[in-house]
């Protein structure tokens, strides 16, 4: 009866012992399973956060160039704009100034030929008047001696 409790104390004692190696099995199999869960999530929490930053970085950079390139094109637009401005006014000055220099040479030229013509015409006039004038003084001289002499010869009372 002692031998069949002492073999009952040695198969409890084996029972016991794989019972404690399968429970600890199990623990430490449960425990292994949480702590790499757990590795795992902080593991893809930082791979994803990287990703992210990555992702975000290159967001970023696309963003700021496609913003930059706007906004160069829009400063371009504006420079070529005031550029192209400037330069048709000045080239309206410079044709408005040629124009002007044109209307205004023309203008003097008809403003010339006329006062040459009327100075003319009043030179012409005054030829004229001064030729007629010495022309006629000895014709008229002439014919008043000749009437003179005609009146003598015919008498003091101008009869014959």
């Amino acid at each position: 009866m002692q031998h069949h409790a002492a073999d009952h104390a040695a198969d409890h004692a084996a029972d016991d012992a794989a019972n404690d190696a399968a429970y600890d099995a199990a623990y430490d199999a449960a425990y292994d399973a949480a702590d790499h869960a757990a590795y795992d999530a902080a593991y893809d929490a930082a791979y994803d956060a990287a990703d992210h930053a990555a992702y975000d970085a290159a967001y970023d950079a696309a963003d700021d160039a496609a913003y930059d390139a706007a906004y160069d094109a829009a400063y371009d637009a504006a420079y070529d704009a005031a550029d192209h401005a400037a330069y048709d006014a000045a080239y309206d000055a410079a044709n408005d100034a040629a124009y002007d220099a044109a209307d205004h040479a023309a203008y003097d030229a008809a403003y010339d030929a006329a006062n040459d013509a009327a100075d003319h015409a009043a030179n012409d006039a005054a030829y004229d008047a001064a030729n007629d004038a010495a022309d006629h003084t000895p014709n008229d001289a002439a014919d008043y001696t000749a009437h003179l002499t005609a009146d003598f010869s015919a008498g003091a009372d101008g009869h014959a």
